[in-house]
């Protein structure tokens, strides 16, 4: 397991991720709470009670231009 850490957003502190934390976050930068309004951590609890696969990308890699990821690297 790997604890959240304990940050501070408009002075309040919170070490989890909760309906509260995402609404003082958005509300801190003065961003739509678009989350909130598609049903926040409530629907987001239900969906992940469905069952989810997680999955990541690789975007970009400015540096080399990904060439390590299914090139020949390095080029020399």
């Amino acid at each position: 397991m790997i604890p959240n850490p304990t940050v501070t957003v408009g002075g309040k502190t919170y070490n989890s991720i909760t309906q509260d934390t995402c609404d003082s976050q958005k509300a801190f930068w003065n961003e739509t709470n678009s989350f909130k309004s598609r049903g926040g951590m409530q629907n987001m609890g239900e969906a992940l009670g469905r069952g989810m696969v997680l999955v990541m990308s690789i975007w970009d890699d400015h540096d080399v231009d990904m060439l390590w990821l299914d090139s020949d690297y390095p080029v020399d």
